[in-house]
């Protein structure tokens, strides 16, 4: 009971300092400490620290998937789940207040896709599908792996595109723990799938990065090469010269 009772105690606490002073008055710890009080785990005090000890702040905690975050943690299905709702939230809230429909540019691809990625923990491939007039006609998960390998299909890619009567592709990947430069094997599967896209009327238009600060458009960097040959349609970027 007077277990039960402190908790309560430390709850009010933690809620009047934040309602009086705002989240910034709020300690690490202590955003988690009144995240867990409201998902039923007990000794939530220990519980944030021991939590901001292993992953080492609350952004890495919030990119960690359910199992792994019930993984030897002593942590509730219900804070588990508390959590990974905060990053989808946050992922909703930022791609309907960015509200972007159309991209034409690589800083419209780049807004769209970082909110798209919020919350991701694993290495996963998206493919958007625009019109001619860079209008976004669909966009998905079409493959994920682990944080050093993801793989997909030029066929995969192909038949979204066409099941939702578009020929205009990005396709991205992210690199969820490190930068976003591409990787000998990022460059040549863009190769082959711009070979193999243009075959069927299918312009990939540009492949995005996202790393975990920065972004990079593979047309931008590759411009006077791997996209020397593939029309551009008025996509706007910046111009700058490979290796």
């Amino acid at each position: 009971m007077n277990t039960e009772n402190n908790s309560k105690i430390r709850k009010k606490e933690l809620i009047q300092k934040y309602v009086n002073h705002g989240l910034e008055s709020l300690s690490s710890s202590e955003i988690l400490e009144l995240i867990f009080c409201f998902s039923g785990n007990k000794n939530v005090h220990e519980l944030a620290d021991k939590l901001l000890n292993i992953y080492g702040s609350i952004n890495n905690i919030l990119s960690l998937d359910v199992k792994t975050i019930l993984k030897d943690n002593d942590i509730s299905n219900q804070s588990a789940v508390l959590l990974r709702l905060i990053t989808i939230i946050s992922r909703i809230y930022n791609m309907e207040k960015e509200n972007i429909h159309n991209i034409g540019s690589t800083e419209s691809a780049f807004a769209f896709l970082r909110n798209y990625y919020i919350g991701i923990s694993e290495e996963k491939i998206a493919v958007i599908a625009l019109d001619n007039n860079f209008s976004i006609k669909a966009y998905d998960f079409l493959s994920s792996g682990t944080n050093m390998n993801v793989s997909i299909s030029c066929h995969d890619i192909s038949k979204f595109v066409l099941n939702h009567d578009a020929n205009i592709v990005i396709i991205s990947h992210n690199h969820p723990i490190g930068d976003a430069e591409p990787s000998e094997n990022d460059i040549s599967s863009t190769r082959q799938f711009i070979n193999a896209l243009k075959n069927i009327n299918i312009t990939l238009i540009d492949h995005i990065i996202i790393g975990q600060y920065e972004s990079y458009s593979m047309r931008e960097n590759f411009s006077d090469t791997l996209f020397k040959n593939v029309n551009d349609y008025g996509y706007k970027y910046k111009h700058k010269i490979s290796d």
